[in-house]
């Protein structure tokens, strides 16, 4: 099974840039009866449903002790049959349809008896019925019709007539060779030169059938008796087996038909029984959650990660955030992980959206109907845009409904005195909202905005003259705590962190000796 999700919804340069994809790649499995699947997002009243579901699958397994890698096992032996359903609706079903259904029938029991205490909610009986069927009218194995007493004569006298046919074409071909070196293999016709030295002899042959094609003749045998009789007779009597042996499958369509609409309810649930199977033991393998859904516009993380980049780095913390609905802004020094901050909850938020577990302890939040992330740009070559455009357009296409929203560096796109203008307007615009904003910035005058939550990077002021580059880099992307107006200001007044963190790059030496002087004004 290979996982890919509507690739409208998320940016493409996103899903590159926090590998998606890898993530995907996590679910992939040898499942044959779900061999691709194109993930949709939810709305939520079907997430809601989709959630209630695996988690209280996950309770029962662990409940009654189910082995999830033996039904998983058991899920790779069924065969994807998705493609007889409209035959099985139009009662069009062959034979070869039917020794995949028969097959399908007889996997999926083995995996009902291992499902016992975790039963399908569906009527399984429905399945053992066209069981009933097919071997009343199958061989056990399903691979062909079982013949009558009147049919099985007839087999037998196509047999017999088969054996004298190749006994008699094996006298005829020999004849052929033995007048005329040439060796032909009936009812195939032959090629020869017209300068052929064997031609005149073929021509004197009544049972050769010469037809001149340019420069060669075409041979062929012509029938003679009893080998025509017999084809005739043959012909005549396959025609007779034919027709009963349809009219048999005639019947199993028309006895199967009254069954289609349970059963395709039926491998619908399975399919989705399967899937979920699937999602779990990824959770189990990778230690994963599924996150809890709430009434309440609220994020609730703890440890949660963003994979790709815990891959590259050796220390790497986890990160614990508490979202409240309306405006929460973030505050905090360059390179402390503000960035990482939002694309860590725009990566869990996707996850969510597409109904899948998340790499965290722990995951708590409001269904969001949109979820959007703007990271600062140049702006947007296919619209003409700039990047203050594209961030006005950000905006624009806001709903109402609950939702979550990040954007990094708010209103940094244009010049300083109308950033903090436009950022106070839109703050307050949002207060109210019925949606989670978190927006990261360095205006102080945004402290002077009521009702919004503050947050600061906890680690900013970790910083000290004996650090490095790496050791900084290591723990992004740091912690995060709540803070009031009044000692954050009195942080941002005395902060001096971005200029320890320049000391920490190669700079020319003219710059370097500058930054020194005014850490020390």
């Amino acid at each position: 099974m290979k996982l890919e999700f509507k690739k409208e919804f998320i940016p493409e340069h996103l899903f590159r840039e926090l590998d998606f994809g890898g993530f995907l790649d996590l679910f992939e499995t040898d499942l044959k009866i779900i061999p691709h699947l194109i993930l949709q997002p939810m709305i939520k009243s079907e997430a809601e449903k989709h959630y209630a579901r695996l988690h209280n699958l996950e309770e029962q397994l662990s409940r009654h002790g189910v082995n999830l890698d033996l039904l998983f096992n058991q899920c790779l032996q069924l065969p994807a049959i998705d493609y007889l359903l409209p035959f099985f609706k139009n009662k069009y079903l062959e034979v070869y349809h039917l020794y995949d259904l028969g097959s399908f029938i007889t996997e999926n029991q083995k995996l009902v008896t291992q499902e016992e205490r975790i039963p399908l909610n569906s009527k399984k009986s429905i399945c053992k019925k066209i069981q009933g069927y097919l071997l009343e009218h199958l061989t056990e194995d399903f691979g062909s019709l079982k013949l009558t007493s009147d049919e099985k004569k007839l087999q037998l006298a196509i047999l017999d007539i088969n054996q004298i046919l190749d006994s008699e074409q094996q006298k005829l071909e020999n004849e052929i060779f033995k007048k005329t070196g040439i060796r032909m293999v009936y009812p195939f016709p032959k090629e020869i030169s017209t300068s052929d030295e064997r031609l005149g002899k073929a021509k004197s042959l009544s049972y050769l059938e010469l037809k001149e094609r340019g420069d060669v003749y075409q041979l062929a045998i012509k029938p003679q008796d009893p080998v025509a009789s017999l084809q005739k007779k043959k012909e005549e009597l396959t025609r007779k087996l034919k027709s009963s042996l349809s009219d048999t499958l005639n019947q199993l369509n028309e006895s199967l038909s009254d069954c289609f609409e349970l059963f395709d309810n039926y491998y619908k649930q399975r399919k989705q029984r399967v899937f979920d199977y699937v999602l779990l033991r990824t959770i189990k393998l990778n230690q994963l959650r599924l996150p809890r859904l709430s009434s309440s516009t609220i994020v609730s993380m703890n440890k949660g990660i963003l994979p790709k980049l815990q891959e590259k780095e050796e220390r790497y913390n986890p990160l614990d955030i508490q979202l409240k609905k309306g405006v929460n802004v973030l505050f905090g020094a360059n390179m402390t992980g503000k960035t990482t901050v939002l694309k860590t909850l725009f990566f869990h938020l996707v996850l969510v959206k597409f109904g899948l577990p998340v790499p965290a302890e722990s995951l708590e939040l409001g269904f969001p109907e949109q979820t959007k992330l703007h990271l600062r740009s140049s702006g947007q070559l296919k619209s003409g845009l700039s990047g203050f455009g594209d961030e006005l357009r950000f905006f624009c296409e806001m709903t109402e409904s609950p939702s979550a929203y990040f954007i990094d560096e708010l209103f940094h796109s244009t010049d300083p005195a109308n950033g903090v203008k436009l950022t106070k307007a839109f703050l307050q615009g949002l207060g109210d909202s019925n949606s989670i904003f978190l927006c990261t910035t360095h205006y102080p005058e945004v402290l002077e905005l009521a009702d919004i939550t503050l947050y600061k990077m906890k680690d900013i002021e970790k910083m000290t003259d004996g650090a490095d580059l790496r050791s900084l880099l290591e723990n992004i992307p740091y912690e995060i705590e709540p803070i009031t107006s009044k000692d954050l200001k009195k942080h941002l007044t005395h902060s001096n962190h971005p200029l320890k963190v320049a000391l920490q790059f190669p700079l020319p030496e003219k710059i370097t000796i500058n930054i020194r002087k005014k850490l020390e004004e």
